[in-house]
């Protein structure tokens, strides 16, 4: 994602900074829904999952493991536009969850060496 700097308009006037990439909702900025209600971050994969280029598209930009954690960008009805490092791609809603994967224990229950 490339950040738009603040443009100078003159008479003191500065722009705001935008975020865009690829042309999308530049208003919009990340963490925000298109209705505008705030939403969770940091979310995490129920399941492997593969993160498309486009909502409506079946372009794979990566394939992730179940448990990854990802950032969410943009939230646009069932479809969540998340983040993991340098790679953004978009992932329907129920393949993720807000709640972090449960440890797991590495338990030796043999018996202990004489």
């Amino acid at each position: 994602m490339r950040i738009l700097q603040p443009l100078c308009l003159g008479f003191g006037l500065v722009a705001a900074p935008a975020y865009a990439q690829d042309g999308g909702l530049a208003a919009l900025t990340p963490g925000d829904t298109v209705t505008g209600q705030p939403t969770a971050t940091t979310l995490w994969t129920q399941a492997p999952v593969e993160l498309t280029r486009f909502s409506d598209s079946d372009v794979i930009i990566v394939s992730l493991p179940k448990d990854a954690e990802v950032t969410l960008v943009l939230a646009d009805g069932d479809r969540y536009r998340v983040r993991r490092g340098a790679d953004f791609g978009w992932v329907a809603a129920d393949q993720l969850t807000g709640l972090p994967p449960t440890p797991t224990l590495d338990l030796d229950l043999s018996a202990p060496p004489l």
